[in-house]
């Protein structure tokens, strides 16, 4: 089983046999977040989407 895993803000792909075994890590990224991945057919390519969400706060008010 492989699953996406996001530690201090940076993901990573790990691996991990159903049957309960060591996880290893496939991947070393050092920044950005994972959304998505996926195997090619032939599992010889990774595809994955990453980057950084960021969000700003407005307070509006209504000055009379």
């Amino acid at each position: 089983m492989q699953y996406s895993l996001i530690q201090e803000g940076i993901g990573n792909i790990w691996q991990q046999p159903i049957n309960g075994g060591s996880l290893t890590k496939l991947t070393r990224f050092t920044s950005a977040e994972i959304f998505d991945f996926n195997w090619s057919v032939d599992r010889a390519q990774l595809f994955l989407s990453r980057g950084g969400i960021t969000s700003d706060v407005v307070l509006l008010t209504k000055i009379d």
